[in-house]
């Protein structure tokens, strides 16, 4: 699924950068944190007490900072220029890549 929406989305290279990635709200955070999880737009909506009409705003409003249309275009920018990137760096601590 992430290798099609990659396909899709043809400038998810690894070298891409979006510094936009680095502006988003608090509660843009809140949904995408949901959206990586898996979770449905319903599903958000409710966890974080918000309509899913808000939802839908905060992600078009993801989608346009990191020039992505869809939550499966922005799953594959994310694995392209967050994490692919990374392979092969040292974990950190928390088990996560420590900082470059």
């Amino acid at each position: 699924m992430v290798a099609r929406a990659m396909r899709e989305r043809s400038d998810c290279s690894p070298s891409t950068t979006h510094p936009a990635v680095h502006t988003l709200t608090a509660r843009e955070a809140d949904v995408l944190t949901e959206v990586l999880a898996g979770q449905s737009r319903d599903r958000i909506a409710v966890k974080l007490s918000i309509s899913p009409y808000a939802v839908q705003e905060h992600l078009e409003s993801i989608f346009a900072k990191t020039g992505t249309s869809s939550c499966r275009g922005l799953i594959a920018y994310l694995v392209g220029t967050q994490y692919f990137p990374r392979i092969g760096s040292a974990i950190g601590p928390d088990g996560w890549f420590a900082a470059p």
